[in-house]
């Protein structure tokens, strides 16, 4: 199994030199192939994207959207130089390097019209029987088991788990359903008053999130163009959020 990892890898390696040597000669100066989590696809990615394009046009960028476990994957095997994605608490390969450069706030929260929305008093035992809409994933689903486990509780069985991010969305917003999502993607909601925050006391969660990428695996200079960019939109980003100057 290391062997065949090890020879997909290669593989994919030298499938990315020749479309590197392609590039050239077209005049371009590389491609760099990068997955990111879905919640920052309108969120700091998008502005990488229109800051790298404007002064790197040379540049081609592949951007592929996907869950952390599947992203994880193509890293490894060579398929992607490089991804952008909140960590979740689970443990990373030896063989990458995370590097922290942001924080994602998740909070619980229901929609207008949800029975709970107008609720100033709520409790986990009011959560059990509402329905839920989760990601498909294994972090999501082991942060869902300990959140009850906390107290005691059993997970809820009404719970649909999806890969979409506008499923989630609009299950959210229909009123019917219970979600944790990052608060950066529900600011318009919030402002609207459509969506709200539960008043729970541990009804939020910070993350870390950032670069992960195959230690040794970015040197070529399109990838060095895109890192250099995420870590200087990420640095604006924390600075408007804490009022720093520079």
């Amino acid at each position: 199994m290391a062997l065949y990892h090890h020879a997909k890898m290669v593989l994919n390696d030298c499938a990315r030199l020749t479309t590197d040597v392609r590039a050239f000669q077209r005049g371009l100066s590389g491609t760099v192939q990068v997955g990111i989590a879905a919640m920052f696809a309108s969120h700091i990615v998008d502005s990488v994207a229109l800051e790298l394009s404007a002064k790197q046009p040379g540049v081609s960028m592949v951007i592929s959207q996907g869950f952390f476990e599947e992203l994880v994957r193509e890293l490894i095997d060579g398929r992607l130089d490089l991804m952008f994605s909140n960590f979740p608490a689970v443990a990373m390969p030896a063989e990458v390097t995370v590097e922290t450069l942001y924080s994602v706030v998740s909070s619980i929260v229901v929609g207008d019209g949800h029975p709970l929305f107008k609720r100033r008093n709520i409790g986990k035992t009011d959560l059990v029987e509402q329905r839920w809409v989760v990601a498909d994933q294994p972090h999501a689903k082991d942060f869902l088991e300990q959140f009850f486990a906390r107290d005691g509780l059993p997970v809820p069985r009404a719970v649909v788990r999806t890969n979409s991010l506008g499923l989630m969305m609009s299950l959210l917003t229909s009123g019917q359903f219970i979600t944790a999502m990052p608060e950066h993607l529900l600011a318009r909601e919030f402002a609207a008053r459509t969506v709200r925050r539960l008043p729970l006391s541990d009804g939020s969660v910070t993350r870390k999130a950032g670069l992960i990428y195959r230690s040794g695996g970015v040197e070529r200079q399109a990838v060095q163009l895109f890192l250099a960019e995420v870590r200087a939109v990420c640095a604006a980003q924390v600075r408007a959020q804490t009022g720093v100057k520079t």
